[in-house]
């Protein structure tokens, strides 16, 4: 296979990449979660996963850039208290993961920066240890 086929392993600044390849928002994957690969309690996420849980870092950080504020405020108010119930089901594969689970796995990568530019959102969740 040609190195030209195999640009996800390219290094270089953002804005290059983005302009060689095309990573914009208005390209990003359609994402598809199948709900019978989710646990009952998270699949009121799954309309975030397939809108937020964009694997490539380039082409997420300009589709968060491209949307309204209140909506990326929105996503993190609702995803932000759930990471903890997110994580605990991820940590329950060990080998085999199934596709759901790495698109919730992106959808925490994406919670966590946009989480940075809205700490404000975040309710502060009682520990057990309180």
């Amino acid at each position: 296979m040609p190195d030209d086929d195999r640009h996800e392993f390219d290094v270089g600044p953002g804005d290059e990449m983005q302009r060689k390849y095309g990573w914009y928002a208005e390209n990003r994957p359609d994402i598809h979660v199948e709900p019978d690969q989710v646990p009952e309690p998270l699949r009121d996420l799954i309309p975030y996963v397939e809108r937020w849980a964009i694997p490539c870092d380039v082409t997420r950080g300009d589709y968060f850039e491209k949307q309204p504020e209140a909506d990326v405020r929105e996503f993190v108010r609702v995803v932000a208290p759930r990471d903890g119930e997110i994580n605990a089901w991820l940590d329950t594969f060990k080998t085999q993961w199934p596709q759901a689970g790495f698109q919730f796995m992106y959808l925490l990568k994406a919670l966590g920066e946009a989480a940075c530019d809205y700490p404000d959102e975040i309710e502060e969740v009682p520990s057990d240890d309180a």
